[in-house]
């Protein structure tokens, strides 16, 4: 139930989706220069 809560509020919430992966990436060191308006990247 927190699971499909937290999946349901990212998908209303792509802005924060989005700052959080820009942050996880960051903390690992990976590229983040992703298109953020690519809904074509987004799964489901």
């Amino acid at each position: 139930q927190g699971r499909e809560n937290a999946k349901t509020f990212l998908k209303d919430n792509p802005k924060m989706a989005h700052e959080i992966e820009d942050k996880i990436r960051a903390a690992h060191g990976l590229d983040f220069d992703m298109d953020h308006n690519d809904e074509d990247m987004i799964e489901e």
